[in-house]
């Protein structure tokens, strides 16, 4: 492929919104992403304020908007309104139990993390974290993040319930033409997924980053935190086996 060709296949392909939930193998996916792209291609959603900063991107030059070939970061579905091209997700779910355990040893190993110090002083056990309800993450986070929620307040308590519908919308945004979707179980097939998909080279059996230490696996904790683990996330549960379907059917290429 000639320069000349190549340059005009990058302005005419979609922009690729990465929509990183957190303790999903997001930040190793980051890393994979951003080798793919020039630097000025990419706009990245910073931490602590993900609200205010993707509000911040409509407010943007045209110009700007239509450099960016990569947006990725913590925000919620909806944010493709913002950019003038076309564009298209990519997305890693986990099975909930899994993403609570590794979300609740971050939390304790992580001092700068905004909820260390009361999951700390408290001496809150993972039952605790998810009974008394102090994140909206462990409360069909995954739901609220991809029905397109607008309120997802990324570490703190949410007055706003996750309904039957919310998690209608987010099976239906999974399904649409926009979005390619994969599983942190499945992490190379899913990288596998997204390179056939956009034609992308993001190797496989990479190192992964931000791996959570010390936590145990899932068949330590007890059955009790397990089930109210998925109780507390159903329709998480039903978003992550919709998702494990397209990979488990004979045949299927995932994505």
């Amino acid at each position: 492929m000639t320069v000349a060709v190549r340059n005009r296949c990058e302005e005419t392909s979609p922009t690729l919104i990465f929509l990183h939930i957190p303790k999903t193998g997001g930040v190793t996916m980051s890393r994979l992403l951003a080798q793919q792209f020039k630097s000025g291609q990419i706009y990245e959603i910073d931490p602590p304020n993900y609200v205010e900063n993707a509000a911040r991107l409509a407010e943007q030059p045209e110009t700007l908007k239509r450099s960016i070939k990569l947006l990725t970061g913590h925000m919620a579905f909806g944010v493709h309104k913002c950019l003038p091209q076309k564009s298209v997700y990519f997305t890693m779910l986990r099975h909930p139990v899994e993403r609570a355990i590794s979300y609740y040893y971050f939390v304790r190993n992580s001092r700068n993390h905004p909820l260390h110090d009361e999951v700390v002083k408290s001496s809150m056990t993972l039952l605790d974290l998810v009974r008394e309800q102090i994140t909206v993450e462990l409360d069909n986070g995954q739901t609220r993040i991809l029905c397109g929620m607008p309120d997802v307040p990324w570490f703190g308590r949410s007055h706003v319930v996750c309904t039957p519908q919310a998690s209608e919308q987010a099976i239906r945004n999974i399904e649409s033409d926009s979005v390619i979707s994969g599983v942190t179980e499945l992490f190379d097939d899913s990288v596998k997924a997204l390179n056939r998909s956009l034609g992308l080279s993001l190797p496989l059996d990479c190192s992964r980053s931000n791996v959570t230490k010390g936590k145990p696996s899932s068949n330590e904790i007890s059955s009790r935190t397990w089930r109210l683990i998925e109780q507390m996330n159903e329709y998480d549960m039903a978003l992550y086996h919709k998702v494990l379907e397209k990979y488990e059917r004979p045949g299927s290429h995932g994505g």
